[in-house]
């Protein structure tokens, strides 16, 4: 749903506070200005004096009970159980009991969880979610400016907006996704894979073109890729085991959002981007609408069309209700089609057309890649949308987290020492 984000606020902070809870004071010589920053739980907070403008940058999920790499605010925003780990003593009785029992703070205790020889672990369940977060980000604020703030009331500058979809395909996605914007020819923006020579089945990342020349990230940013792949070429000092298993068959969708796209999708919206909250992009179907919006501008307007093989595609119309006539159009359309013959804009246009109404979409699966089809990736970005949706329910109606349910919740250990 949301990963890292930029935030901003106008607050009045009093400098005093400011020295006192330990900021750092500095110079912008170019906007001549002083401002004070820091960082606390990995998120990066910075006060412009003059302005009264306080900058939030991060991953909030950093700042959690549960964070890691691959993860963004939508686990929190299903809710999940975590599992506390706290070393204690315990009789050889204790280490064999599993009754389950409700403690004085509300959460859940049991005996033994693991016996690392020595070291044996009490575990206390709490149920923790989206809420959590964000109510600690507040208490962090006040505690760093002594003003009560709502981080949710906040302005949004910048918003990475992702998913993480499940898939054994994910390198035939990407590879499938470049070479359709290969073929449409998008004159006014750039593949980064393409431009580059890269392989097409690491990313499928496009910027305008100003944009890619200047380097710059103003309006939007579309990178879907391979986060398996995208990790493992990070330093091991910083990727853990968990990090790496988690981000197994993600398809990673996201789209960085930035002021100017931001201003014309509110409009598209037919919101106020003037009066644009945070709170808005906690909406998991506000952000799956910003994902599909730009899929259906350099894949295909309809974004619930599958991929076929050619021979897939052609039996599906084969088989179809069409005339004789039109179907054997289309069949040779599609022959010429698979062999890259040259074909008019408008012909293409016309039995593209044809093959849309049918679920197919245009671009047919390379033959090297061995199989047949492949579902439009908005179906599988609509049914994580409608999990999210289905934890979220459970998660706030069954609130016992000893219950049936916890079966197939995420459960994240956070050991303590004591």
């Amino acid at each position: 749903m949301i990963d890292k984000v930029k935030l901003n606020t106008k607050v009045d902070i009093d400098e005093d506070i400011l020295n006192a809870r330990g900021w750092k004071r500095g110079t912008d010589e170019k906007h001549n200005c002083t401002y004070y920053d820091r960082w606390e739980n990995d998120i990066y907070f910075k006060y412009i004096m003059d302005r009264q403008t306080l900058t939030v940058i991060g991953r909030f999920i950093n700042a959690s009970e549960a964070p890691n790499k691959v993860h963004n605010l939508d686990v929190l925003y299903e809710g999940m159980v975590l599992e506390k780990l706290s070393a204690i003593p315990l009789t050889d009785e204790e280490r064999y009991e599993y009754t389950y029992y409700k403690d004085n703070n509300g959460g859940w205790t049991r005996g033994l969880v693991v016996d690392h020889g020595s070291h044996c672990y009490r575990s206390s369940y709490f149920l923790y979610d989206l809420d959590n977060v964000l109510n600690d980000i507040n208490a962090l604020l006040y505690r760093l400016t002594d003003v009560t703030m709502d981080i949710r009331d906040f302005r949004p500058v910048k918003v990475e907006v992702c998913f993480n979809l499940e898939t054994s395909h994910v390198e035939e996605y990407l590879q499938i996704m470049n070479l359709v914007f290969k073929d449409k020819d998008s004159p006014r923006h750039v593949n980064y894979a393409l431009e580059k020579d890269c392989e097409l089945t690491s990313s499928f990342y496009v910027k305008t073109k100003g944009e890619f020349a200047k380097n710059s990230r103003q309006n939007y940013t579309v990178n879907f890729y391979n986060k398996f792949d995208e990790l493992s070429h990070k330093p091991a000092r910083v990727i853990k085991p968990l990090d790496l298993r988690l981000a197994t068959g993600i398809l990673r969708m996201e789209v960085q959002v930035n002021y100017s796209y931001m201003k014309s999708f509110y409009k598209k919206k037919d919101m106020d981007h003037t009066e644009r909250r945070f709170a808005d992009f906690l909406d998991v179907d506000f952000c799956a609408s910003i994902i599909k919006d730009k899929y259906r501008y350099f894949i295909d307007k309809d974004e619930y069309l599958d991929f076929y093989s050619y021979q897939a595609a052609k039996e599906k119309v084969e088989h179809s209700d069409l005339s004789l006539v039109v179907r054997n159009n289309l069949l040779e359309f599609m022959r010429k089609r698979s062999r890259n013959n040259n074909i008019s804009s408008n012909t293409k246009k016309r039995y593209n057309q044809m093959l849309s109404k049918m679920g197919i979409h245009w671009f047919f699966i390379p033959t090297n890649m061995g199989i047949d089809y492949l579902p439009s990736p908005m179906k599988l970005l609509d049914d994580r949308v409608a999990n999210i949706k289905h934890l979220r329910d459970e998660y706030y109606q069954n609130p016992d987290p000893c219950g049936s349910w916890t079966n197939h919740r995420l459960f994240y250990i956070v050991k303590n020492s004591s």
